[in-house]
């Protein structure tokens, strides 16, 4: 019987199966694409559900401060970048001019690949964003926003799970936030880089990644750093700094 069957699995591996079935009944289930992008990003899935990023859907990243959004928007870059390897464009929409395409080809995104659109006002930016995450022909559209509603990233979310689009929302960090209809949602901040045994120079590109939530999983936080095309995770020993011994007497 069923039931017998699933007696003699570890409990952990009957969760995990029931979670795989639910996500087929509720259409949820990675695809071939979804796992092949994700196997590109080095350790951040290891932070979501089964592993996999859920691209084809709407995320939001808070935004505290001009250095948060300079570092929320090479960690979009370089989680979409995978999309973009072979036949695949985006969009990135703004009312400024802040992005410095060029920056893009660290994280793995020629900038020929990215439509850039500025917006003459807050009502055309909305109207953009939505039209552009329906349009087929994209693979991700990232999108700086003033404030995103649960009435404006519901109707998002919709558009996309027709269009199959990966959407990104850069909007302000507040107090009271309110609750949106995106798959996830989290908060990037800058942390200062090392260099491998403290040698001079720059270091590698490190963030500490606030998953502060998504669809069936749970909040996370993690250090990541960007290093040969790959997130790798930040053990703080790793850079720790040698002691100096003084002579006392």
């Amino acid at each position: 019987m069923l039931s017998d069957y699933f007696m003699t699995l570890p409990d952990d591996t009957i969760i995990s199966r029931l979670k795989q079935q639910i996500r087929i009944m509720e259409g949820t289930k990675p695809s071939v694409v979804m796992e092949s992008a994700s196997q590109e990003l080095g350790d951040l899935p290891d932070i979501l559900p089964g592993h996999v990023f859920p691209y084809g859907g709407m995320h939001e990243w808070l935004v505290g401060s001009r250095p948060e959004k300079s570092a929320s928007a090479a960690f979009i870059a370089a989680i979409l970048a995978p999309l973009l390897q072979k036949e695949g464009t985006m969009v990135w929409i703004g009312l400024q001019k802040e992005l410095y395409p060029p920056a893009l080809v660290h994280y793995g995104i020629r900038p020929d690949k990215v439509l850039f659109i500025h917006p003459a006002n807050e009502k055309d930016l909305f109207w953009v964003t939505e039209e552009a995450l329906k349009c087929r022909g994209f693979a991700a559209v990232v999108a700086e926003l003033p404030e995103l509603t649960f009435t404006a990233s519901r109707r998002m979310q919709l558009a996309v799970e027709s269009s199959k689009v990966t959407g990104c929302i850069l909007h302000p960090f507040s107090d009271k936030l309110p609750a949106t209809a995106c798959i996830s949602r989290w908060r990037i901040k800058p942390v200062t880089s090392h260099t491998p045994k403290s040698l001079p120079g720059i270091g590698f590109p490190q963030w500490q990644v606030d998953l502060l939530k998504v669809r069936q999983g749970v909040p996370r936080q993690i250090t990541l750093c960007w290093k040969n095309q790959r997130f790798h995770a930040v053990e703080k020993e790793s850079f720790s700094m040698p002691q100096i011994r003084r002579k006392t007497g």
